[in-house]
């Protein structure tokens, strides 16, 4: 988890609570029945990208209870037009190119890009969204007024992380892992139960009667 104040406190609470972790693990078979899982050992992050070959080292691991979060990528209607990157690094082939900060595409300047399938810099969160509309809205108009956009993204994400019940690591962050604290005097690498109240009572009505009603 970046930047790193939020990855060495959920580092401390794995230690606390004796969590194993293992990074560069594909999961690429489970036999529910055996209750296995299969993992791909991978030398960078990158290559999970990559096809799976049957020379590729791998891993058979007992499990209890399995939770799995599945590849992220775009729909293939993205992947597969000209809007999406095609070059540079394997992890943003197949997002939509987009300018960072504008969120207005670099090669047709009439169109402006936002949400999960755009190729920014930061993390896909409705918060990051939340930030990215009004940005978005606001260049869309200028550009459709024969003006340059003049409105500033600056990768602002969000990711409420639940530590225990009643405590909350808010984590908030933009571009390049700069920190982005909503409120800027507390320390942001420590969970707080106001941040729980917030994500368990706040965060539902905020979203459906606020965000999807362009309110905030």
């Amino acid at each position: 988890m970046t930047p790193k104040i939020f990855g060495d406190r959920l580092a401390e609470l794995y230690d606390e609570r004796g969590i194993s972790t293992h990074f560069k693990h594909r999961l690429i078979a489970v036999d529910p029945a055996a209750k296995k899982a299969v993992f791909q050992l991978l030398d960078e992050p990158t290559q999970a990208q990559l096809p799976i070959t049957e020379t590729t080292e791998q891993l058979t691991v007992d499990y209890d209870f399995l939770h799995v979060t599945p590849p992220m990528a775009t729909p293939d209607f993205v992947r597969n037009s000209a809007f999406a990157i095609t070059e540079g690094d394997l992890r943003h082939s197949g997002w939509a190119k987009v300018n960072q900060e504008t969120l207005i595409s670099p090669d047709y300047p009439n169109v402006v890009i936002l949400g999960d399938t755009a190729g920014l810099g930061t993390s896909k969160t409705g918060a990051a969204i939340r930030m990215q509309a009004p940005i978005a809205a606001s260049n869309l108009v200028s550009v459709m007024e024969g003006k340059e956009p003049e409105e500033i993204y600056n990768g602002y994400s969000a990711c409420p992380i639940v530590t225990e019940y009643g405590k909350v690591l808010m984590c908030e962050f933009g571009y390049d892992k700069k920190l982005l604290p909503t409120i800027p005097f507390i320390d942001p690498g420590v969970e707080r139960g106001m941040w729980w109240v917030l994500k368990a009572h706040g965060l539902k009505p905020m979203y459906y009667h606020g965000m999807l009603k362009g309110l905030i």
